[in-house]
């Protein structure tokens, strides 16, 4: 069973290698990916983690390159309906270390977490197309 698990790692973390453009190698660890998932069960609370009904906040797929407040169903607040754009990995970065200071009067409610789960948490939401 854990050679399984050790081969399924390696081939994983060789698709991320293969998968990458430009010809430039970015390698990312697999761990990540795991660690990010953890941090992402604090958001089912409120999140989706498929693409079904919303809960207190929108479905999470997809979420890095969608563009912000059009998640059909979900009633965002005005704040986030003007706060616009796309969410790119920098500004999903930058609201989920501060709701508030991203987009004042916003109704998200972030847990806390430190660089480390922020960085497995955007692996892991990049993986949700």
């Amino acid at each position: 069973m854990r050679r399984i698990a050790v081969v399924l790692s390696c081939l994983a973390a060789l698709m991320v290698v293969s998968a990458c453009s430009d010809g430039v190698e970015e390698v990312v660890d697999p761990a990540f990916a795991i660690r990010g998932k953890r941090v992402a069960n604090r958001c089912v609370a409120c999140h989706a983690l498929e693409r079904r009904d919303n809960k207190v906040g929108p479905h999470l797929v997809g979420v890095v390159g969608r563009e912000v407040a059009v998640v059909r169903g979900f009633d965002y607040s005005e704040p986030m309906k003007t706060y616009g754009g796309t969410w790119s990995r920098e500004r999903l970065q930058a609201f989920l270390r501060d709701p508030q200071v991203a987009v004042p009067g916003t109704r998200m409610a972030v847990s806390p977490m430190n660089e480390v789960e922020l960085e497995g948490l955007l692996v892991y939401l990049e993986s949700l197309q």
